[in-house]
């Protein structure tokens, strides 16, 4: 893999890039350069552990915000925008699958000469992940955190965990994967943004809005047909590294449907929470919550792993 340049620059809306300063977490914008050339930026801020944040489809860096602040009172956190994402289109070299996110997350995670690091994926970040943990195995990760994600998004006559397949929103996602939907109107039921965190009438949904238009309609098919193509559950009885569930109890995609149970089941080291009255996003309806059991269960992460070197030594 090549580890490319680190440049550091400006942050939009966020004062001047530098790093850490104190006890306060200053954000910097990065940019790394995957092993196919395509340039990938990261918010990278605060000191400690690494945690790396990655967001769920459509979204952005800034989707973690007010999480990844708090975290970087105590932990290096990289929030990145995954390939096709944010301000930068992507050049074409590769599609933005599931399967070319995971590898340029091994890329961020090479770059920056990573260890024991905490990977949080939100929706298709979870994805992302657990395709990362598939191909790249667990050396460099300590542990791993799924924000109302399912490990097969579309529910069929033999996988009832996912979102029903003949329901309004399963329709729309396979039509905006076949190119031919509305995908702007996808994403904000993706995201949740129609849910009382973000009402589908607000700025925050405009600016979803105007920022999908001017994506290209092929990268975002792709995307989503990777997203609804990719399946982990046959990974999770082998992940072994300390995982972390939160759902939305509202989520519009399984606020009904008993993935905890199902991931316990499977995982051996796993403990969830559900917030009753979050969407899809618990992390940006509650954040506060969000960092406090995230770092909670860090916490108990490396106590156990602690524990478990002193018992081989």
């Amino acid at each position: 893999m090549q580890a490319g340049t680190v440049t550091i620059g400006s942050f939009t809306g966020h004062g001047d890039a530098t790093r850490a300063h104190g006890s306060v977490a200053v954000p910097a914008m990065a940019t790394f350069v995957a092993d196919d050339g395509e340039p990938l930026r990261v918010w990278r801020l605060g000191a400690g552990r690494p945690v790396i944040l990655l967001h769920g489809l459509t979204c952005s860096h800034r989707d973690w915000s007010d999480a990844a602040r708090s975290l970087a009172t105590s932990h290096e956190v990289f929030a990145w925008e995954a390939r096709a994402h944010g301000v930068r289109e992507a050049s074409g070299v590769a599609e933005p699958t599931v399967s070319r996110m995971a590898q340029d997350l091994a890329n961020l995670i090479e770059h920056f000469g990573l260890r024991n690091a905490v990977l949080v994926g939100h929706s298709m970040g979870g994805a992302v992940a657990l395709e990362y943990l598939r191909q790249f195995g667990s050396a460099r990760i300590g542990a791993v955190c799924l924000v109302d994600h399912s490990p097969r998004l579309i529910a069929t006559r033999e996988w009832r965990l996912g979102v029903r397949g003949g329901s309004l929103l399963a329709k729309c996602l396979r039509g905006a994967a076949a190119l031919g939907a509305d995908v702007s109107g996808i994403a904000l039921r993706l995201l949740g943004l129609a849910s009382k965190s973000v009402p589908e009438e607000s700025n925050e949904a405009a600016a979803v809005r105007d920022a999908l238009a001017r994506r290209n309609v092929r990268s975002l098919g792709h995307m989503m047909q990777s997203v609804l193509a990719a399946d982990h559950r046959e990974l999770l009885a082998r992940i072994d590294v300390p995982v972390f569930a939160v759902f939305g109890g509202a989520s519009p995609l399984y606020g009904r449907v008993p993935l905890a149970r199902y991931y316990a089941s499977v995982i051996a080291n796993f403990r969830s929470v559900v917030y009753e009255e979050a969407g899809h996003s618990p992390h940006r309806e509650m954040p506060g919550r969000f960092v406090a059991d995230l770092l909670s269960f860090i916490d108990e992460a490396v106590s156990r792993t602690m524990h478990a070197a002193m018992r081989s030594a």
